[in-house]
């Protein structure tokens, strides 16, 4: 995590704390080089002070850089990612990094103002999922400030939507890379197509390029680059296995803050859950669920982490916006 007086911690064998008001004073000097970041342990470097260098800050395309050999900051963003897949990590925001004016991109924990009482027991509940950024706006962003994040972004078609409605910040986390071990909904092994994906994102949700970010990187590999209680509003849409989604509760949870929105995409399951025989939902909604592609175990997942945090999961009852439910819970104000 890296604020201004806040250390990176890197790697397992050796720590190297690098902080971001330094690392502001290399990026802003004249001519936007980097004379007094010169590293010359190239360990060090790929694990240490240009990781929170990408991290800290966004970089235009044609800044030059004298680390470790690399003669462009595009050069360096490839050679961190290519080392970051050998390690079987993630380097957070990569591509839209690169392209994007020079700021902080991580939001901290801040003082929130938290919905009224009569907002949150009188609010109506939501017909379609189209509806969860209205709803956030309402409750969450009267001081302008709020902070949504999607996860599972594909093509950002549902990223666009929301950012009509919702004038907060808005990340957008996808992994747009082949990932092995997972079933094939939306897993494609060429690089080109997950480029090509991810460029159709950025490109849809251009208009609001000032408060939008993409983030490319695995779901639990990107909550960990967010302080807790610093989101307002989550909405899940990775990996759809019960396993997966458990994983992916547990990491984004603690980021959300108090009395903030949990959402989510697909409330379906392709095993039998309390209420719902998996074969009562395929009448529904036909066989998604239990597609090899597929698998998925949304309901189970929630169904065996809501009781453990107090949560009241309503689930939306209008499919005019999308083909299957969606589902959404408010965080408890106190735990």
């Amino acid at each position: 995590m890296v604020s201004a007086n806040v250390f990176i911690k890197v790697g397992i064998l050796s720590i190297l704390a690098v902080a971001a008001e330094e690392i502001e004073q290399c990026v802003d000097s004249p001519g936007g080089t980097y004379e007094k970041c010169t590293v010359n342990d190239e360990a060090q470097a790929e694990s240490s002070l240009v990781r929170a260098l990408l991290q800290t800050r966004q970089y235009r395309q044609d800044v030059s850089t004298n680390i470790v050999g690399h003669e462009t900051i595009t050069e360096l963003g490839q050679f961190l990612y290519n080392d970051s897949l050998a390690r079987k990590t993630q380097v957070v925001d990569i591509e839209s990094g690169l392209r994007r004016p020079r700021r902080r991109i991580i939001p901290k924990a801040r003082k929130v103002e938290n919905p009224t009482a009569a907002e949150l027991v009188e609010m109506p509940p939501m017909p379609c999922r189209d509806d969860f950024a209205a709803l956030a706006e309402k409750l969450y962003n009267k001081s302008g400030n709020a902070v949504a994040v999607e996860i599972g972004v594909f093509q950002g078609d549902f990223a666009e939507k929301n950012l009509k409605q919702w004038s907060g910040q808005y990340f957008m986390v996808d992994a747009w890379a082949f990932r092995p071990s997972d079933p094939g909904d939306k897993n494609f092994a060429d690089d080109g197509k997950n480029d090509e994906n991810m460029k159709i994102a950025e490109t849809r949700t251009e208009f609001a390029a000032d408060r939008r970010h993409l983030v490319k990187a695995l779901s639990t590999d990107a909550a960990a680059q967010f302080e807790d209680a610093s989101i307002d509003w989550i909405y899940l849409d990775a990996l759809h296995t019960k396993e997966a989604v458990l994983k992916d509760l547990a990491a984004w949870y603690p980021k959300l803050r108090p009395g903030g929105l949990l959402s989510g995409d697909d409330y379906g399951d392709a095993k039998d859950t309390e209420f719902v025989p998996s074969q009562r939902w395929v009448k529904s909604f036909g066989g998604v669920a239990m597609s090899p592609d597929n698998n998925w175990g949304v309901m189970s997942a929630l169904h065996e982490f809501a009781p453990n945090h107090r949560l009241d999961i309503h689930v939306t009852w209008m499919h005019d916006c999308y083909g299957y439910p969606a589902w959404y819970a408010r965080k408890p104000l106190e735990s």
